[in-house]
C-alpha cells in the first residue's frame, strides 16, 4: 500500500501473547520441568518451600504441556477444595479445563463458569486439562480409556507412596510438586511391617519414589518463597 503524501503509516502491533505462554521465560524451574517432561523423564519431583508458588507452577505447566505441546494432561489434588482452586487457576491461563466430580454432588458453588464438569462415564482425556482429587482418580473404572500422557500431582508430599502406586496406570509420566517440610500423610492402617523401609507405602510419595528409583527421577526445586525470609525457607 502506498503512503499518502504528508502522512505517517501507523505500525501494526503484534498480537500480545497470554502471560502464561511466556511464563517459562520468567520461571527457570518451570522451564526445566517442561524440558524434563518433553525429554521423556518418567518422573519429576519438584520440591517447594511454603509460599513458593506450587499451584502457580502446576497450572502453568499444565497450560504449556496441553496447549503448546499437545499432550493429554491430568492433575491430582489432595482435597476437593484444592481441586476446585486448581481448576479455577488452570482455566485462568486460558486452558480448556475440566473438573472430574461425583455426578450426584453437582457443580461446586465456587467453580469458575469456564470450567466444565465430567463424570467417569463421560471422561475424555483430550477434552482439556482434567482435574480431580486423588481419591476420585482412584475410582476411575479400569476398563475405560482414561489414560494420559502426564499426571501432575499438587501437594504431593500429602500423598502416600501407596496412593501414588494406585495411580500408576493413569499416565505415562508423573510430575510431583510439594513441600518436603510438611507433616507426613496421615495413615489410619497398621504400618509396622514397613516402618524401616524408605519405600514403604505409608511414606510421602516423592521421598519414597526417589528412594526407590534414585537418579531415574528428575529433581528440581522452587528456589524462593514469597511468604518467608531466606533463613526460614532454608
Amino acid at each position: 500500500m502506498k503512503k499518502a503524501p504528508g502522512t505517517t503509516p501507523t505500525p501494526t502491533a503484534a498480537p500480545a501473547k497470554p502471560a502464561s505462554a511466556t511464563e517459562h521465560l520468567r520461571n527457570p524451574t518451570l522451564a526445566r520441568a517442561l524440558f524434563a517432561v518433553w525429554s521423556g523423564d518418567a518422573a519429576v519431583v519438584i520440591d517447594s518451600p511454603p509460599g513458593a508458588g506450587k499451584t502457580h507452577l502446576i497450572t502453568n505447566l499444565a497450560h504449556q504441556l496441553h496447549t503448546r505441546a499437545g499432550m493429554t494432561v491430568a492433575i491430582a489434588a489432595q482435597t476437593r477444595a484444592q481441586a476446585v482452586d486448581v481448576a479455577n487457576r488452570t482455566a485462568a491461563t486460558g486452558t480448556p479445563t475440566v473438573l472430574h466430580v461425583d455426578a450426584e454432588k453437582g457443580r461446586p458453588r465456587d467453580l469458575d463458569s469456564t470450567v466444565t464438569l465430567t463424570s467417569s462415564r463421560s471422561l475424555r482425556p483430550g477434552a482439556g486439562v482434567i482435574v480431580a482429587t486423588t481419591a476420585r482418580w482412584h475410582w476411575v473404572p479400569a476398563n475405560r480409556t482414561a489414560h494420559f500422557d502426564v499426571l501432575l500431582v499438587d501437594e504431593a508430599y500429602q500423598l502416600t507412596f501407596g496412593d501414588l502406586g494406585a495411580l500408576g496406570g493413569i499416565a505415562d509420566q508423573f510430575v510431583l510438586v510439594g513441600d518436603p517440610g510438611q507433616i507426613d500423610p496421615v495413615v489410619t492402617g497398621a504400618t509396622r511391617r514397613w516402618e524401616t523401609l524408605t519405600t514403604g507405602p505409608q511414606n510421602p510419595a516423592p521421598a519414597a519414589l526417589i528412594a526407590a528409583h534414585g537418579d531415574d527421577v528428575a529433581r528440581l526445586r522452587l528456589p524462593q518463597t514469597w511468604r518467608f525470609g531466606p533463613d526460614t525457607t532454608d
